[in-house]
């Protein structure tokens, strides 16, 4: 149950129905719509997804062990690792999920030919890591790498299908869909810099919350998300 809770499984599930929705509700629609179809079969769509999904959730657990002494000031009662959870064991499992979904992602490119998905796989997963042990304490540099990566798991779903990637239909939905991904990943980052201003900074971390205070910070995100809400 820990684990569960470690690896953010009601953000997990969403990510993965996210993807789904991408697939079979937006892509595959308009595609039947102009007699074609999609490339890989369900079976290897799903393990493209299992292989995201695996990725990042290992890219939570990698985040909440360095941020366990953070964690302790900002949400002491909520902490996980180094509590429930050893930070042995929970570097053990970060490295069992991450691997797990690069070896799915190498399996697309070299048994089934979807080339570069293992590549991408293996790169999401070194900037999440690099992002949980350097790049978050670097203001604003540390959520856009999140935001990005958030966002190119929607454009995961159509790389793999070049019938997808020539329909201008597919292409337009898909670069909205990314954007509203990117826009709202990275409000929440900087409403969870302000949230966690004083764990932060107790531990040196520089975020563009403790450079231009909680207060600036808290307006940027609502300046954004009503500019978003506007264009929606």
């Amino acid at each position: 149950m820990k684990l569960l809770k470690l690896i953010r499984w009601p953000n997990i599930l969403l990510l993965g129905l996210l993807q789904y929705l991408i697939r079979y509700a937006m892509a595959l629609p308009i595609l039947e719509a102009n007699d074609q179809g999609l490339l890989l079969t369900d079976t290897e769509f799903a393990i493209l997804v299992l292989s995201c999904l695996f990725i990042t959730a290992g890219g939570y657990v990698i985040n909440d062990i360095e941020d366990e002494d953070i964690d302790r000031v900002n949400k002491p009662e909520k902490v996980i690792v180094g509590r429930s959870i050893s930070k042995e064991g929970a570097f053990n499992a970060y490295l069992l999920l991450t691997s797990i979904g690069i070896i799915l992602g190498f399996y697309l490119t070299f048994v089934k030919e979807y080339a570069y998905i293992g590549l991408i796989e293996l790169a999401a997963a070194g900037l999440l890591y690099f992002y949980s042990t350097s790049y978050k304490c670097i203001p604003l540099v540390g959520n856009l790498i999140v935001s990005g990566l958030s966002a190119f798991a929607v454009f995961l779903v159509i790389m793999p299908e070049p019938l997808a990637r020539m329909n201008s239909g597919v292409m337009a939905l898909t670069g909205i869909y990314m954007g509203f991904v990117f826009l709202t990943t990275l409000i929440r980052e900087l409403v969870k810099d302000a949230e966690d201003v004083n764990g932060d900074l107790a531990q040196n971390c520089q975020t563009l919350a403790g450079i231009i205070g909680v207060n600036a910070t808290r307006w940027t995100a609502a300046t954004m998300a009503t500019v978003m809400l506007l264009a929606i």
